[in-house]
């Protein structure tokens, strides 16, 4: 494979603008033209004009903080520029972006969706936001970490069944854990809708096994945590249904040794933030987690669902906190046009230029 080329370090503004925007270069023309990109402390008229991609740039309506002031974004003489603390270059555009997220209810883990919000749209005011995408996939109804990236090569580490990614989830069933599913979960179990039998899991049962739990504080139905690698579709549910459960509410708390309890992110439902070198490769150390572990876990995710909008939790469990008699119907989230290639997300041709979409 042909090593991909270093973008060149002069290059027309117009591309440049729709680079970091994620805009058409229409789009980027129109703003350039009526004077509403800024570069280092010049206003630059023409979109085919060549500058550096390490100069900063304040673009009208992207990231020039203009509140609700709409006019063009010119400098008066001898005002001072804010362009270079506000300002975004195209060298930074280029750097990967890697986010985790606390998936809320009520959204979907695709590209697109005709009915049902998803993902990526929370992530709006994010550069170039049209080249996010999940890195694997929750259910509609199941919150918790998932990583939103514009690097193809970590979703596919992610997401790749040979890497082996651990991962925990909490579950909230129906009715108290059989004797024998802790071992038919480390054993590996065969739903009837699927071809090959599910790797071997660890089930842990948190209730009735929480501990120092607080004056007043109850663990309200039966808990119990699954640390599993495998990500297949419905998974989690599908194991709890073979050993008579039904999986009344589902969280995932944990990726590698990155968790709710450490996580900036962990506390706050349909929050997210930006992940470090360090943090990123956290993600691929693969941890056992003590009970201990995971019932900070689960106080974590109690905390997080106490303060969240109703909009971002589970139908059920939304219902119940605004006191509704009448509980909706869950949400069904299987959706076959739910995309399943990740995409090319390269943004530099062979000849170092940007590409324009």
């Amino acid at each position: 494979m042909a090593k991909k080329a270093a973008p060149k370090e002069m290059q027309r503004l117009d591309k440049i603008v729709a680079h970091i925007t994620g805009w058409s270069r229409q789009q980027a023309t129109k703003v350039i033209r009526d004077g509403g990109v800024v570069v280092g402390e010049e206003v630059i008229l023409n979109g085919a004009a060549k500058v550096s991609i390490s100069a900063p740039l304040v673009i009208a309506g992207f990231n020039d903080d203009l509140g609700d002031d709409d006019d063009a974004l010119w400098l008066e003489d001898g005002a001072e520029s804010d362009a270079v603390a506000l300002g975004v270059s195209a060298q930074e555009a280029l750097s990967a972006q890697v986010f985790l997220l606390n998936k809320p209810a009520n959204y979907v883990c695709a590209d697109r969706d005709k009915n049902h919000n998803v993902v990526t749209t929370l992530f709006r005011s994010e550069r170039n936001c049209t080249n996010l995408h999940c890195a694997g996939r929750l259910d509609i109804d199941t919150t918790g970490l998932l990583v939103v990236t514009d690097d193809g090569a970590l979703i596919h580490n992610i997401t790749a069944p040979r890497k082996e990614v651990n991962k925990v989830y909490l579950a909230r069933l129906d009715r108290a854990l059989p004797k024998h599913a802790v071992r038919r979960f480390a054993d590996g179990i065969k739903h009837p809708e699927e071809d090959k039998r599910y790797q071997g899991a660890k089930l842990t049962p948190l209730t009735p096994l929480f501990h120092e739990l607080e004056d007043g504080e109850s663990p309200q139905g039966h808990w119990a945590a699954v640390q599993l690698s495998q990500g297949r579709f419905h998974q989690v549910k599908r194991m709890f249904e073979m050993v008579g459960c039904e999986v009344q509410e589902l969280t995932r708390v944990a990726i590698g040794a990155l968790n709710v309890t450490s996580a900036q992110v962990g506390t706050s439902i349909g929050a997210y933030y930006r992940l470090t070198p360090e943090e990123v490769e956290l993600l691929f150390t693969n941890k056992d987690y003590e009970l201990s572990e995971l019932e900070a876990m689960w106080r974590c995710y109690q905390e997080a669902v106490a303060t969240a909008e109703l909009c971002y939790l589970p139908p059920k469990l939304s219902a119940a906190r605004s006191g509704s008699s009448e509980l909706d119907a869950a949400l069904d989230d299987e959706d076959a046009a739910l995309e399943a290639a990740q995409g090319d997300f390269d943004e530099v041709d062979a000849e170092g230029n940007f590409r324009i979409y």
